[in-house]
Formats: structure tokens, sequence, C-alpha cells
């Protein structure tokens, strides 16, 4: 959300309460997200809540992208990532889906050690994105993954002219070779 990006926390709160409490207006899909983000963000956080609304809004529409990876996001960091994974790539396998989409389902699959699914992955990524600095610099990320610093390194030179416009990813990238 907004007020997140930019680290407007309470405001954030206030917003995702307000919501929570006139989600009775709301179609069902919509009332299991904004139970979600509430459960999520707001003052009773609560991940297994949260969670549960995400599979709620799924049981009804099981392409629902933001259930998916909201869904996925809370489950990388737990046992079940297999699942976030599962939900991952579901997202990025939508018509409409987004570069945030793809590198998450790119990062869990090579996290999980699916590497060359997550090469067909990376790929697809750039085919469908081909000026998205996430997509470019992806394969960085895969390649420290992989303990293939050399390849990180050289990636990482071959990429920082076509990403020297986004200063937060060229961030991240030179943050994530930093100790090679």
């Amino acid at each position: 959300s907004y007020y997140n990006n930019t680290g407007q926390f309470e405001k954030r709160g206030d917003a995702v309460t307000r919501a929570y409490r006139h989600s009775d207006r709301l179609s069902e899909v919509e009332r299991h997200l904004t139970a979600a983000a509430y459960f999520g963000y707001g003052p009773e956080a609560d991940d297994a809540k949260s969670l549960a609304a995400y599979q709620a809004a799924l049981a009804i529409d099981s392409l629902n992208g933001i259930a998916l990876n909201n869904a996925a996001n809370l489950l990388g960091f737990t046992p079940d990532q297999e699942t976030a994974r599962k939900y991952y790539l579901r997202t990025a396998a939508q018509p409409d889906a987004t570069p945030i989409a793809f590198q998450n389902a790119v990062q869990m699959t090579a996290f999980l050690g699916r590497h060359s699914e997550a090469d067909s992955l990376h790929r697809e990524f750039v085919r469908r994105f081909p000026t998205n600095a996430v997509a470019l610099t992806q394969s960085i990320t895969t390649a420290i993954q992989r303990r293939e610093f050399d390849r990180a390194e050289e990636l990482l030179r071959e990429v920082m002219p076509r990403i020297a416009n986004s200063r937060t990813v060229m961030t991240d990238a030179i943050g994530a070779t930093a100790d090679l």
C-alpha cells in the first residue's frame, strides 16, 4: 500500500482499520482481502488470521493475484515454503502478472534449489518485462543463491549501465554483491 511503501505506518493502520469496519459493503472476496490486510497491518496483527483470510479469498477465487502473492509472502516465512512457491507460480502464470509476481516466483524457486525452473521463470520475466530493472538483476540474486559469486559479480557489471536510472534496484544489486 502507499502508506506502507512510504513508511506512514500509523496512517496505514488507520486506513486498514476504517476499511475493515466498513467491510460489510464489500464483495465476499474483497471482505476476505480486507480482513487479511487488517490482520496483517492493523492494530490486531496476527499472521495466522491474515493467512486464513487470504486462503478464504482463494477458496472463492483461486487465481486472485493479491491473495496468492500475499499468502505466499506469509508462507515463505514458515516451513510450508513449497506452497508459497506454488502460489507465486500461479500468480506469475496469469496473463496480467506483474513484475513483482515474477520476482517473488524466481526468488522462492531459486531459494528452494530448483535452479533450472528459476532460470526458466527468469527468462520469461525478462521476455515479458525487458526493461524492468528487477528483471535484469534477478539473475544476480539466483547466482548468489547458487554460490556462483564470480558469475554474480560478472552479471552485476553487465547490467549496471542498464539499471543506472533505478537507484533503488542499483543499490539493491550492489548491496547483494557487496561481500563477494
